[in-house]
């Protein structure tokens, strides 16, 4: 598992590069801040940090991916304005963030920097934040909502702000929610589309303005797939792979030709240009969408580049901007992130809070690689582990990098082993030192790609030992907290 190097290699660290060698599952994006799910079912966080949007223990804005505090097994995300949510496997719902209206289900704080439980909902199957609000779809069909409701976006038939989860009334066989600034959509297993909340563009799609506190259905839409709600626009997949849209439309988010100033339209329509579509996604003012053969579609406001077409001009119809292999893609605010095929996650659009990972605070025009630095890698007898075995015989241990790309960036790289007698670091064959310091400075592995030694276990005591390698960008010999990242094998010794 890849954390922040040292337990109690110092006493184990907390932050973390995105340097996972597990691979990543999903994506989310907020105002100013990004997550990235792992398989290992850790989470990641980067960008702005001041309402604890990072989960990570402080209000500090990270450029590099770190780890969420305190989270594990956690199979979705999402990203609201500045807050966002964790599932778990076990059907619990935990969040961090900005609280200031209770969206993340408790009234003592206005935010919290590090995860919380959200009491009152299980058998969550899965969550969607919205601005200020935020949804979970139960294992039952049935949707709950709790958080900011100004507009009625709860669905509960009030306009009453709440901390505790109330089920949205009149929806079940609910298979996908999602959740806008002020609004919300859910599908349902009929291929129907339901919405609530606030419409002052029709965004809700029933042909008003109205806001509405309870769901109504989308006219003049069926067979839908997938929805996405976009900050004031909606989006609607069919299964013919069209894309459908209504809502705010002044950016030309809608991408049907047209665009400007009150252009809004409170019905669905056709988004012109694409087909094939298999997954959609609705920024702030922007939309995306992913072709069959994983090219990326974009239009809308492009004022901060959030299209990635190296260019600052608004679209009002979908055209390619030059990404493909894309698995995932999410928008925020004034970003977007994309999760190719290959596992690596790629940013552009605003940046100064850090949100696009790469490392810097500038925003970038057109995709860039978010920042995974090494990824370091370890095994014991040729097995990522756990590995046991009987005390005398010999381990075989081997290091690599995944990413063939970093084999030749400058750094320290450290090997060390947790004991029943505590932690020793190696430094030369056959020499452990219990004082932190790196076996090798300078370009990594360009000796070759991977590094073996060997350790007998003779004489060594029973129980578990836990083999640590990571990497630190910084070469400076000394363990620094914030940008080392290892792997980790655990070794069971038996008498």
């Amino acid at each position: 598992m890849h954390k922040s190097f040292v337990a109690g290699l110092i006493a184990v660290l907390t932050a973390v590069a995105l340097s996972v060698q597990a691979a990543i599952n999903q994506i989310a994006a907020g105002d100013e801040f990004s997550l990235a799910l792992l398989a290992d079912g850790t989470v990641c966080s980067w960008g702005y940090a001041y309402y604890g949007e990072l989960g990570n223990g402080t209000a500090d804005n990270r450029n590099t991916p770190g780890l969420v505090s305190g989270v594990a097994n956690i199979t979705a995300i999402d990203a609201g304005e500045k807050h966002a949510l964790a599932l778990r496997s076990d059907g619990y719902v935990g969040g961090w963030g900005y609280n200031i209206n209770y969206q993340l289900g408790e009234t003592s704080q206005e935010k919290w920097l590090t995860p919380i439980m959200i009491g009152g909902i299980s058998d969550v199957t899965r969550i969607a934040a919205g601005g200020y609000h935020s949804l979970a779809l139960k294992a039952n069909g049935t949707v709950w909502a709790w958080g900011y409701n100004y507009y009625g976006q709860l669905g509960d038939g009030t306009l009453t702000t709440r901390a505790t989860p109330a089920k949205v009334l009149g929806l079940s066989g609910v298979t996908a929610i999602s959740g806008g600034w002020g609004h919300c959509l859910a599908l349902r297993n009929d291929g129907t589309v339901w919405a609530w909340g606030y419409n002052g563009n029709g965004m809700l799609g029933d042909g008003s303005t109205t806001d509405r506190s309870t769901p109504v259905q989308v006219v003049e839409l069926t067979g839908v797939t997938a929805i996405s709600a976009g900050g004031y626009h909606s989006l609607a997949l069919k299964a013919d792979g069209t894309v459908w849209a209504w809502g705010a439309n002044e950016d030309g988010q809608l991408g049907n030709g047209t665009g400007g100033a009150w252009s809004y339209s409170p019905t669905p329509l056709q988004v012109v240009n694409v087909s094939n579509i298999v997954a959609i996604e609705g920024g702030t003012h922007h939309s995306l969408a992913i072709q069959s053969d994983g090219t990326l579609w974009v239009w809308g406001d492009n004022r901060f580049a959030q299209l990635g077409d190296g260019t600052f001009v608004d679209r009002w119809s979908p055209f390619t901007n030059g990404l493909n292999n894309v698995n995932k893609v999410v928008g925020g605010n004034f970003h977007s992130l994309a999760l190719k095929q290959d596992g690596t996650v790629w940013a552009w659009g605003w940046g100064d809070s850090g949100e696009l990972g790469y490392g810097g605070n500038l925003g970038e025009a057109i995709p860039t690689l978010a920042d995974r630095w090494q990824i370091p890698e370890i095994t014991i007898n040729g097995s990522a582990g756990p590995v046991s075995l009987s005390a005398g015989n010999t381990l075989s241990i081997a290091v690599s990098l995944l990413n063939a790309n970093d084999s030749t960036r400058n750094g320290d790289w450290w090997l060390a082993v947790e004991t029943p007698l505590g932690f020793f670091f190696y430094v030369l064959p056959g020499y452990w030192t219990v004082q932190p310091q790196s076996v090798y400075q300078g370009a990594f592995f360009s000796f070759g790609a991977t590094d073996v030694l060997s350790l007998n276990t003779a004489g060594l005591p029973a129980g578990n030992y836990i083999f640590y390698f990571g990497v630190d960008p910084l070469m400076d010999g000394a363990v620094d907290i914030a940008t080392l990242t290892y792997d980790s094998v655990v070794v069971t010794l038996t008498p």
